[in-house]
């Protein structure tokens, strides 16, 4: 049989308080920070009462605490987890910085966008799929950190779509 635990009320060390039963077999529970049986109901022991421990693991006659009450949530620190968010190092339309991505870009976008894929870590069969390229310009904008949003990817691939691929080829080639 397990040792028996009962709280102390403030003035009176040592006096045993009544211990509630359950129904469905009278199993005894502990009061919390008692280290040698499990946690009770919160109902039947405040955490607010010093616990002694008759028979206990030897950490001494008091093995509870002090609770003490939250009075503040903690906060966010979102200032230290913001990232600089940058521009594409060249504009949508500045296609004529490197020729043979915007040849490529004009004369075979699928070739430049199984190429961009493959460079970006990316399966090149991507461009093939249903939304690959918003995926892949997405994902894009996420890791180098760069202003945008879901919509403007969704406009820059839908009505210039060459002038995407060649922005997202050139980024590419300078961020490595």
């Amino acid at each position: 049989m397990a040792p028996d635990c009962t709280p102390e009320a403030p003035g009176n060390a040592g006096t045993r308080l009544p211990r509630p039963r359950r129904r469905g077999g009278g199993a005894h529970l502990a009061p919390p920070g008692c280290g040698t049986h499990p946690s009770p109901d919160l109902l039947e022991f405040p955490t607010h009462s010093p616990t002694r421990c008759a028979g206990g693991s030897g950490d001494g006659d008091r093995l509870g605490s002090m609770s003490y009450p939250v009075t503040s949530q903690p906060q966010c620190a979102s200032s230290c987890y913001q990232t600089q968010l940058s521009d594409w190092h060249t504009g949508l339309t500045d296609c004529c910085n490197d020729m043979p991505v915007c040849l490529c870009g004009t004369f075979a976008p699928l070739c430049l966008a199984c190429r961009i894929s493959d460079d970006f870590g990316e399966c090149c069969c991507a461009p093939y799929l249903p939304g690959g390229l918003h995926s892949l310009r997405t994902g894009m904008r996420e890791r180098y950190h760069i202003q945008g949003s879901v919509g403007h990817d969704w406009a820059a691939l839908t009505f210039c779509l060459p002038c995407a691929l060649c922005q997202m080829a050139r980024e590419l080639k300078i961020r490595e």
